[in-house]
């Protein structure tokens, strides 16, 4: 399972039963060290046994032919690469903090 995951980790723990579960970190910036601990967290309290981490990426890069055809992955209203941190309760609990409303709230978790 990737942190860029359209479901939570766990409803797909819960949809995979007795399977082996992998989950692949890709690592934000320090200053979301809570947020990434409590992911992982979550990820090992359902089950994940193996972890593969992703050093490369943390950000998603802006490649010309994206910004030309209006392509953001991460702002879609069916959470598609958003459903780990939106169901986050660190990420939610700091959303509304910095924010005032909840995710689901939010305009641009509607976009």
């Amino acid at each position: 399972m990737s942190t860029a995951s359209s479901t939570s980790v766990e409803d797909v723990a819960k949809a995979n039963g007795n399977g082996i579960r992998w989950f692949q970190l890709y690592w934000p910036s320090e200053e979301h060290d809570d947020i990434t601990i409590s992911m992982l967290k979550r990820a090992k309290d359902n089950g994940f046994s193996a972890l593969f981490v992703t050093l490369d990426t943390y950000i998603l890069g802006w490649r010309p032919s994206d910004m030309d055809n209006g392509y953001h992955p991460f702002l879609r209203s069916d959470k598609v690469r958003v459903a780990i941190g939106f169901t986050d309760p660190v990420f939610r609990k700091q959303f509304k903090e910095r924010h005032g409303v909840d995710v689901e709230d939010n305009e641009c978790g509607r976009c």
